[in-house]
């Protein structure tokens, strides 16, 4: 292996716990030793992690030690194996203890309200671990797509549990890293919320720890990818292109496969909010061609419904049909109600496409009621005027009418803004005087998903 060849992530986790074969170990130390910086960052967590902060020196080799080798260059590479696989058993074995505590831990504390979980964690030693901290960050990662409110509250909990641990017992620049990502996730969970704000002043927290932090560049990279979907939403897509690009770059050298691809999948996101929708799919498609379905199924499940969705806007309907059938399966394993919602909401779009107006009708009237009932009031919106778009193009002004009363109720929701109601309200007077007209219809549509877009987060990125 050369210098410029770097193992990949695999390889060195598996260099680190020291389950790999002699040559490729042997391969994979030579290019460490090589002074490659983006591989001696990619595995500083797995060195320093539950250590001691201060390295021990190798005390010198008797002459007896150094007999029988080969040469010393072969000396350094078999002590230095030795010496890195008896510290990291030591620290992976503390840390598969933490973790496997973790859950009981996490049962523990979920018992509780907020405020109480909070007070346990700043006052009990027993939940101040670095595993559970882990297990946390993970739960709230999950979680915010499917309930953001949930999502925050784990987020905050993870902040409390990674300002709690101690920096002798974990090193300092580590636990600045891990307080970094944990204010990071909490950003973004703010963003999901719509609560641009805070999720400002999070960000700007987690970059004051990674700053006093060990310097590793995909602890950088998590939070730029973070950080470009709340510039995103807040309508600045070129600074969020710009950090997805350094983000990306990171990963490229540190030959993470799976995090390359979330993040081009999320600069595929990014572009297809900006309307450049061709961009869009071909980033999409590179990124899934890199992610791990195993490590990360839903983001799977998003990622081929907004490629669907945006080769349905193209008019390139029958492929989008396609992908959608296809990757069914998967948003069944996945068991994510509001992700089949949104597949049957996406298929009633491509068969009003296809002038499947029968079709069409019954799926919208269906997912119309679902959002109702989840009180997704945007949702709701789009739901009811597809629904009115197929009216419209059959001359069904009676209908039409009802249409516009049975949308009254959304319009009381408090997750729509001033603009969105406006809106609806033109609709809804056209309606009555019989004036809608499938442009109109369009109009308010887009109308609608302008506003979306910088008032509502999505769960994916």
């Amino acid at each position: 292996m050369s210098p410029e060849a770097h193992p990949t992530r695999e390889e060195l986790e598996g260099f680190m716990l020291g389950d790999l074969p002699a040559e490729p170990t042997r391969r994979v130390l030579r290019h460490l030793l090589s002074d490659c910086d983006t591989c001696q960052e990619a595995t500083t967590v797995m060195w320093d992690v539950g250590a001691n902060n201060t390295p021990e020196r190798p005390a010198p080799l008797s002459a007896a030690e150094l007999s029988g080798r080969e040469s010393l260059g072969r000396f350094d590479y078999d002590y230095a194996l030795e010496r890195v696989f008896d510290r990291v058993r030591r620290v992976n074995t503390t840390l598969q203890a933490e973790r496997t505590e973790a859950q009981e831990l996490l049962a523990d504390l979920l018992r509780h309200p907020l405020e109480r979980r909070l007070m346990l964690v700043q006052n009990s030693p027993r939940f101040q671990t670095w595993g559970l901290c882990e297990l946390i960050l993970q739960r709230s990662s999950e979680t915010v797509g499917l309930e953001p409110r949930e999502g925050k509250e784990t987020a905050e909990l993870a902040v409390a549990v990674a300002e709690s641990l101690s920096p002798v017992l974990y090193g300092a620049p580590l636990v600045q890293d891990l307080k970094a990502r944990a204010w990071a996730i909490l950003g973004n969970t703010n963003r999901v919320l719509s609560d641009f704000r805070s999720a400002e002043q999070c960000f700007q927290v987690a970059e004051s720890h990674l700053a006093r932090g060990t310097g590793d560049r995909l602890e950088r990279a998590r939070l730029l990818d973070l950080k470009a979907s709340l510039r995103n939403y807040q309508g600045r897509t070129e600074e969020a292109i710009s950090l997805l690009n350094r983000a990306i770059a990171i990963y490229q050298r540190a030959g993470q496969r799976h995090l390359l691809g979330r993040t081009l999948l999320n600069k595929g996101h990014v572009s297809m909010w900006a309307g450049e929708l061709e961009t869009s799919i071909a980033l999409l498609r590179q990124g899934l061609a890199l992610v791990d379905p195993e490590r990360d199924a839903r983001l799977v499940v998003t990622s081929h419904h907004n490629l669907a969705y945006v080769l349905n806007e193209l008019g390139r309907h029958r492929e989008a049909l396609a992908i959608a059938g296809r990757t069914r399966q998967l948003y069944l394993e996945v068991g994510d109600r509001l992700n089949l919602l949104r597949l049957e909401f996406l298929e009633g779009q491509i068969a009003l496409a296809l002038g499947r107006l029968e079709q069409a009708e019954g799926i919208f009237r269906e997912v119309r009621r679902s959002f109702s009932e989840k009180e997704m009031a945007y949702d709701a919106a789009l739901a009811s005027l597809d629904l009115a778009e197929v009216y419209a193009r059959q001359g069904r002004h009676a209908d039409m009418q009802v249409l516009a009363q049975e949308m009254l109720p959304i319009f009381k929701s408090r997750e729509l803004q001033r603009e969105a109601i406006a809106a609806l309200i033109m609709f809804q007077q056209a309606a009555e005087q019989d004036g809608v007209t499938v442009s109109l219809i369009q109009e308010v549509t887009g109308c609608l998903q302008r506003v979306r877009k910088h008032s509502a987060g999505e769960a994916a990125f």
